[in-house]
């Protein structure tokens, strides 16, 4: 049975505090590298819509029999999104289908040795994911240059891990435990300008970018101890279509606040020196419990302005 979050202490920010030789991950205003930030790790275009790196990824299909939302298998295991949470997004250059990390590890970190064995098989949706070789052995992400994982708006992320314990022993056994994580479905999203128009400060009178939505992209409650301070965010950013590559932030990520959606992005002057601008908007799907921490499926859509 799941504990209460608040009887120990978050498996996300001890593993934080205790990565091998105090390496932490890179810090959410760093883009470079980071499977979490926008941009993601540098490497081979991803294949998607054209312009690649805009939109929303596509609905989910039906799926008869799909495994239900939460953890089964091995308790000695335990999984849990990165703080800032798995997203799914229509990748631009260098980007994965799946941005974040899965944190896997072997019991409480409150029981000092925790890093999973050496066989640990990580995936998402079938695909296995790369072992972060900067980090202490606790994280996974998806490899940009490898296969990705299929992802659909409403559909699910269906994280796996497993391990062969005692291998060679008497009491060798192979662990597995599943996480299954539902993505938030599409809402439609109103743009003044609309996407593809001209947003320049310099424009007379300079105007800011205004989005609006009578959907509540708010899918969580603050009173959930681990999804404190996490709220869906809009952020413009550096973009080339040309390359699709994302680069530099225009503006610093706007928190969406519950209700519908009705906020003013600013265009300050001189600020992008890309072709053109990115607009990005993610928010958290249901967050899931399990034990000291637990995680949660995002879902972005990205525009593109001249």
């Amino acid at each position: 049975m799941s504990k209460p979050a608040r009887s120990l202490p978050s498996l996300l920010a001890l593993l934080l505090a205790v990565a091998c030789g105090g390496a932490t991950p890179p810090s959410a205003s760093s883009a470079a590298g980071d499977p979490g930030a926008p941009g993601g790790p540098t490497g081979p275009a991803a294949v998607g819509v054209v312009p690649a790196g805009t939109g929303t990824p596509s609905a989910a299909p039906s799926a008869p029999g799909a495994p239900a939302p939460g953890f089964t298998g091995s308790n000695r295991f335990q999984m849990a999104g990165y703080p800032r949470g798995l997203y799914i997004v229509e990748p631009a250059a260098g980007e994965p289908t799946v941005l974040g990390y899965v944190v896997v590890t072997l019991g409480p970190v409150s029981g000092g040795s925790f890093i999973p064995p050496a066989d640990t098989v990580v995936t998402i949706n079938g695909v296995a994911l790369l072992r972060d070789p900067r980090l202490n052995g606790a994280y996974w992400r998806v490899d940009p240059a490898s296969p990705q994982p299929e992802v659909h708006a409403g559909g699910q992320l269906v994280v796996e891990a497993t391990a062969t314990l005692d291998a060679g022993t008497p009491k060798e056994a192979v662990l597995s435990r599943q996480l299954v994580l539902p993505c938030p479905s599409d809402v439609e999203v109103g743009s003044t300008p609309a996407p593809g128009d001209v947003l320049t400060p310099e424009a007379a009178p300079a105007r800011p970018l205004h989005l609006d939505t009578s959907a509540d992209i708010t899918l969580n409650s603050q009173s959930i101890p681990l999804m404190a301070g996490t709220f869906p965010t809009a952020q413009l950013l550096g973009y080339d279509p040309a390359t699709r590559t994302i680069s530099g932030f225009m503006s610093a990520q706007n928190l969406v606040t519950p209700g519908p959606l009705s906020i003013d992005l600013p265009v300050t002057p001189g600020v992008n020196t890309a072709p053109a601008t990115l607009m990005e908007l993610r928010w958290p799907g249901p967050w899931l419990q399990d034990g000291e921490s637990g995680g949660f499926c995002g879902l972005v859509k990205r525009w593109v302005y001249q």
